[in-house]
């Protein structure tokens, strides 16, 4: 969750198949959660 004050960080990841996401971005996806950030997939 974002701290008060700070500006709310979500990210969308948009993949075309369901293991894009941990083949592509798994780092960058697991270093915004570490984060605070809102992550949420969308399966095309």
């Amino acid at each position: 969750m974002a701290s008060e004050g700070a500006p709310y960080q979500r990210a969308m990841v948009v993949v075309a198949h369901a293991d894009d996401a941990e083949w592509g971005c798994a780092g960058t996806v697991a270093k915004w959660c570490a984060e605070g950030w809102e992550v949420v997939y969308v399966l095309c």
